[in-house]
């Protein structure tokens, strides 16, 4: 799977690629965001979880390991 691939996919997909294929990388604190990376393949998969409410707020992909920016 490519990341274009990955981000044609609705939000249900995306939620069972990861748990399939994904590796968590590692995770951090933002606020009352959970942020966990996962690679899945040849790129990565940073997941927002909302704390609060417990629901995924975003994906955001990408083939670098600096997603943080």
């Amino acid at each position: 799977m490519t990341l274009r691939d990955f981000n044609q996919l609705s939000d249900l997909s995306k939620e069972e690629v990861l748990d399939l294929k994904g590796t968590v990388v590692t995770d951090r604190l933002e606020k009352r965001t959970q942020v966990v990376i996962y690679q899945v393949d040849n790129f990565y998969v940073e997941v927002h979880y909302d704390l609060l409410t417990e629901t995924v707020r975003r994906y955001k992909g990408c083939v670098r390991t600096d997603l943080r920016n």
